[in-house]
């Protein structure tokens, strides 16, 4: 495989761990450094353009010239894609809250918007990395952020999505990070995607 200019490994043609490109697959990534974050991005967001997806990434910072300059190693630019409507990008902060707050079903209903954009272009599917706002763990002690991703999970078992949940480390508290991991069935950790041992699944959890 060959290597970006910024010194991250590039994915094979078939994603993270020569994974196909997922159907209902939500991942959760807990990252330690910014490279470990773009990693992952550039892996997925690849592997969807490739495979014909929708793509979309959303992140705390603008990446659009880190991200052209990765495209243009394979042939591609970011003005190109997005003028297919194949991908978008986004700021986190806008994503999770518009309007001034967090709104789960505001936010659920984005991803909703982005997969029927997907369907209308007749996509395989849609593929999104998505950096999760730190803010959002301090919403009534974290519990709206642990709803907000067990209806997400509950939405994507119907549909050929992959999104794949950042949480920054040096952000989460420990108890923030272990409740996420409990509603993500999958985890991404050293380039590879694995079930979670810690994952619980949404008929369990009711029971209790």
């Amino acid at each position: 495989m060959g290597n970006h200019r910024t010194g991250i490994s590039t994915p094979s043609p078939r994603g993270p761990a020569g994974m196909p490109s997922c159907r209902g697959r939500h991942i959760c990534q807990v990252f330690t450094t910014g490279e470990e974050r773009l990693a992952a991005l550039f892996d997925f967001i690849r592997t969807g353009l490739r495979l014909g997806e929708q793509t979309c990434c959303i992140t705390q910072k603008p990446t659009d010239e880190i991200l052209d300059e990765f495209l243009a190693d394979f042939g591609l630019s970011l003005n190109g894609v997005k003028s297919t409507g194949q991908f978008h990008s986004g700021i986190n902060r806008d994503f999770y809250l518009a309007g001034g707050g967090f709104d789960q079903r505001r936010v659920l209903g984005q991803w909703e918007t982005m997969f029927a954009q997907a369907r209308a272009r007749s996509a395989a599917g849609l593929c999104a990395v998505a950096e999760v706002l730190a803010d959002l763990s301090y919403l009534k002690g974290g519990t709206q952020l642990t709803i907000y991703e067990t209806q997400l999970e509950e939405w994507m078992q119907r549909r050929p999505v992959t999104i794949v949940c950042q949480y920054d480390a040096r952000a989460f508290d420990a108890c923030t990070i272990m409740n996420v991991l409990k509603v993500h069935p999958l985890v991404l950790a050293n380039g590879r995607v694995a079930a979670s041992p810690f994952y619980t699944a949404a008929e369990r959890r009711k029971s209790h």
